[in-house]
């Protein structure tokens, strides 16, 4: 049997006159096949967390939700756009931006091409389901490790909805989390909600007193519910988040052989620099980035249900999203030795159709259509990528170079995709699959590098079809 943070038997014993209650199982329904059906129905490997679950448990974000789903791992890079999110150890390498996360981030159904809009910047999230393995033949992006489905609150009730969360912790943390929805009339319903997020840097500069790894970040979603006719259901989500601050430092620049590394690179004993030990979030740095990351987005979701059952669902989405000056001073010292700036932007729109049968029948099928398309650039020809400082050992023979480095992928995928089970008897049923899908990558780089005169010395171009 299936087991999942909600599926756990709860035994209620309510005395009567006669004997005691027998004890009752909670049903657990989710929609991991696009209808609604009981978690013990589901002929796939899914793991279940609902709301309540998700508040006791202080699910901010996906990597919260990897202490609740064992199989699931969350890898961060530092990079907002690069997280990688494995299930059962498969996912995607996260610093290759040509490929599309292998684990699939889907929000009420539209898919979510980078985790740079995700759990933190939800409030009326009602449940999350994991779902183990390939669901390309279910879901119109192809997913080979797995998929996160979040499923937020839908159409409100007549009477006025709100909730409302602040929380303080160290280093000035306050955290606010606002929501506000109503019913207008029988076939219109508004849902808006807010997370704000502010908290003093962590790490320590010990050079010149700043802090670094501070967050200050806002992020809104809307929503209008219209019910025009019984057969037609029609919502439509609009969302907004920007966040700023000083970035922070991996763990992996306070070891031991970094600190190896970055003496040989400046060619003296720097120990006297920066207090390696990660416990103590002590750096020291002469370049201080500010970065700034904003995404918006919005889609369009239309339900229609015909004469037969079958329902007819269409789901348009688009996102842009732009990452500016993310920086690090890779040596995290005081000295001038090398400094990077990452430029990130990104454009994509999607669109799925879906023809779902009713569920519950003899045979219960499912079949659909998605396109994808997505224009991202990485680094700007204008700007510096690497700034070699003047601390540099002079054996590097670098001192004083800048690169400036900018590529572009271009993405656009079609696929048809449908799954089919037949229902033998109650308890014994044959589920298969179909997919076909193309897809085209496209990318071209430049890399203009300039000595310490500001001279132009090289210039280093490519394109070529990835796919």
């Amino acid at each position: 049997m299936r087991r999942s943070p909600l599926a756990i038997a709860e035994l209620s014993a309510g005395l009567t006159s006669t004997a005691l209650a027998q004890p009752m199982l909670e049903e657990v329904l989710v929609t991991a096949q696009k209808r609604v059906q009981s978690l013990q129905d589901v002929p796939i490997s899914v793991s279940a967390i609902g709301q309540e679950e998700l508040l006791e448990a202080g699910v901010e974000q996906v990597v919260d939700v990897s202490k609740l789903v064992p199989s699931l791992t969350v890898l961060s890079t530092g990079l907002p756009s690069r997280t990688s999110i494995r299930i059962r150890g498969i996912g995607t390498n996260p610093s290759d931006p040509s490929l599309e996360p292998s684990v699939g981030i889907f929000i009420d159904g539209v898919y979510m091409p980078r985790s740079v809009y995700g759990l933190t910047d939800l409030v009326d999230v009602e449940r999350i389901e994991v779902l183990n393995g390939p669901q390309g033949t279910l879901y119109g992006k192809n997913t080979n490790a797995g998929v996160i489905s979040v499923t937020t609150k839908g159409m409100p009730s007549e009477k006025l909805e709100g909730f409302g969360e602040v929380t303080a912790g160290n280093e000035s943390q306050l955290d606010g989390k606002f929501s506000l929805a109503s019913a207008v009339n029988d076939t219109l319903g508004l849902r808006f909600g807010a997370n704000l997020r502010s908290r003093d840097g962590v790490y320590d500069d010990i050079n010149n007193g700043d802090k670094y790894d501070e967050i200050d970040k806002q992020s809104y979603r809307g929503q209008v519910f219209w019910l025009p006719l019984d057969a037609w259901s029609v919502g439509a989500t609009g969302y907004y988040s920007k966040a700023e601050g000083k970035v922070g430092a991996n763990d992996e620049q306070f070891d031991s052989d970094y600190l190896a590394g970055m003496q040989f690179m400046t060619g003296q004993d720097i120990s006297n620099q920066i207090d390696y030990d990660p416990e103590n979030h002590k750096v020291s740095r002469d370049y201080h980035p500010d970065s700034d990351l904003e995404v918006k987005g919005g889609s369009l979701h239309l339900d229609y249900e015909l004469n037969n059952g079958i329902t007819f669902t269409s789901i348009s989405a688009a996102q842009e999203w732009k990452l500016d000056n993310w920086g690090n001073d890779v040596d995290n010292t005081s000295l001038d030795v090398l400094s990077t700036r990452v430029y990130q932007k990104e454009d994509s729109f999607s669109q799925e159709f879906r023809l779902t049968s009713v569920g519950g029948e003899t045979l219960d099928w499912l079949m659909g259509a998605f396109y994808f398309d997505s224009d991202l650039k990485v680094g700007d020809i204008d700007k510096p990528f690497a700034v070699w400082g003047q601390d540099l050992a002079p054996a590097l023979a670098l001192a004083g170079h800048t690169f400036n480095h900018q590529a572009d992928y271009t993405t656009e995928t079609f696929s048809v995709f449908g799954q089919a089970t037949w229902n033998f008897t109650e308890n014994t049923s044959l589920t298969a699959g179909l997919r076909y899908a193309y897809e085209e990558k496209d990318f071209k780089t430049q890399v203009d590098a300039f000595d310490d005169t500001g001279t132009q010395c090289l210039r280093a171009a490519l394109s070529i079809p990835l796919a």
